[in-house]
């Protein structure tokens, strides 16, 4: 937060890239075209193996405009949490702005969330968002997230004491306090995919607050190569074997998350007040393992492992107690019957 009578601070617009080549024109075109100034751009990759980062190079040799523009890029994969630490880091920023490589940001959100950001004491905004498919069209409009707004969603199971609709911020959409990140400490091997999860948890741990704009700010695209948010069409036998890879991969991130979310209580909250429920946190994390390593544990393993956590893994886990090629052959053949 700041004096609103004195000169607008700097704030940074931080773009995250991993492997966006289709869409990352559009999205650093929408950080080009912000209206807030004075305004630091960060175009950060992670890593990418296809053509992102020469994208990224080429568009910010090419401008010319009134944003100062910095590119960056990650000799290894860090995951998005560690990714987007990484590059506040490299910022100066009083106030962060974030946005992903296959979205674009409207010119008017910097400012709106910078308005919102400097007449409260929250260290997190969030806004509304249209949902944009594969070719940029606009396929609908949430007035908030529906899914982590939701009272059963599991992160704020998560947490005790008052919650509410603004508990769960929406990273795509999202902007937060530099203060924040000098709480954000990661372990040497933690690999999370989903930032925003962990940012909640870690601001609620803190008690600070966060602000919800109701306003489309974001066109928020789902597409099929996201890591987060893919439709997912599982076309193919190589379709088939992706999507498993990306279960364990983001069950692999979950259980980090878990380990994260721990430390940070174990660090932050005051006294004997615990502001997670630790129990659920863990057995979330116990599941989340399974769920990484399912298909390296013997048949006996993952029968034991329906059974300890039923609630959450018979539909899903009963038919992959066969053997991977075996369940993937009746996935295969299911989806053709399923088409045709």
């Amino acid at each position: 937060m700041t004096n609103s009578n004195l000169k607008p601070p700097l704030v940074t617009f931080a773009l995250f890239t991993y492997n966006q080549e289709d869409y990352v024109r559009e999205a650093i075109a929408g950080a080009f075209a912000q209206t807030y100034q004075p305004l630091e751009i960060v175009l950060s990759d992670d890593c990418s193996t296809d053509e992102t980062y020469e994208i990224m190079k080429e568009m910010a040799e090419k401008y010319t405009g009134p944003h100062k523009v910095a590119i960056r890029q990650n000799s290894v994969n860090a995951g998005t949490l560690r990714h987007v630490q990484q590059a506040v880091e490299a910022s100066s920023g009083e106030l962060i702005v974030i946005a992903a490589g296959d979205d674009v940001s409207r010119p008017n959100r910097v400012a709106r969330l910078y308005e919102t950001w400097s007449q409260c004491d929250s260290w997190a905004v969030f806004s509304d968002f249209a949902e944009i498919d594969d070719q940029g069209k606009i396929t609908a409009y949430h007035k908030q997230n529906d899914c982590i707004a939701a009272p059963g969603y599991r992160l704020r199971s998560y947490m005790n004491g008052p919650v509410n609709e603004r508990s769960i911020v929406h990273g795509a959409t999202s902007a937060y306090d530099r203060s924040l990140f000098q709480f954000l400490e990661l372990s040497d091997d933690a690999y999370i995919l989903s930032e925003d999860g962990a940012l909640s948890l870690l601001l609620h741990i803190l008690n600070k607050d966060v602000s919800y704009i109701r306003e489309p700010l974001v066109e928020y695209r789902v597409h099929d190569r996201s890591l987060t948010n893919s439709k997912i069409g599982r076309n193919s036998w190589s379709d088939l074997v992706d999507a498993e890879t990306k279960i364990a991969k983001h069950a692999l991130s979950q259980s980090h998350r878990c380990s994260f979310i721990l430390e940070a209580n174990r660090r932050f909250s005051k006294g004997d007040e615990k502001r997670v429920d630790e129990h659920k946190v863990f057995q979330d994390y116990k599941r989340q393992q399974l769920l990484a390593s399912w298909w390296d544990i013997r048949p006996s393993q993952r029968l034991k492992g329906i059974i300890k956590h039923k609630v959450m893994f018979e539909k899903w886990a009963l038919p992959r107690i066969l053997p991977m090629k075996i369940f993937l052959s009746f996935k295969y053949v299911s989806e053709i019957f399923r088409r045709y």
